[in-house]
Formats: structure tokens, C-alpha cells, sequence
């Protein structure tokens, strides 16, 4: 393996890692993004047995339908 020249700051690497994300996750996409997923995560634990890994496409449409439909009772 090849020598680097110049030493490797881990700690300086790590703290942009961090900025990065953190900026990532700020932008108002991710922010939405975030909230439909604990929206939907709430739904699945009022209304299945499933999560967020054993979720299946009706899980989705049972979602949106429920979003949609004003005079259906959702969790």
C-alpha cells in the first residue's frame, strides 16, 4: 500500500461529515420528508402489525387514501 504524503485529519474529516448532513437534513424537502415518514410510521403502528421495513404498498395507499378522504376517521 501506498504511503500518504500528507497525515489524514480524522477529526477534521468527521466535523464536515457532520456539517454536511446537517445541511442535508435542514432543506425543506428533507424537513417534509421527514414528517410524512413519522406520519406514516404513526399510521402503521395504529393500524398494523407492520413497520417501516415490513411495510407493503397497500400500507401506502391506506395512507393516502386516509390523507385524501376528509371524512375517513385516520390515526
Amino acid at each position: 500500500m501506498k504511503s500518504l504524503q500528507a497525515p489524514i485529519d480524522l477529526s477534521c474529516i468527521m466535523e464536515r461529515k457532520h456539517v454536511l448532513i446537517a445541511r442535508q437534513q435542514s432543506t425543506p424537502y428533507q424537513k417534509q420528508k421527514s414528517a410524512l415518514e413519522m406520519e406514516f410510521k404513526k399510521f402503521l403502528e395504529s393500524t398494523s402489525q407492520r413497520d417501516m421495513g415490513t411495510a407493503i404498498p397497500d400500507d401506502v395507499v391506506d395512507l393516502l387514501i386516509c390523507k385524501t378522504a376528509p371524512h375517513t376517521f385516520c390515526p
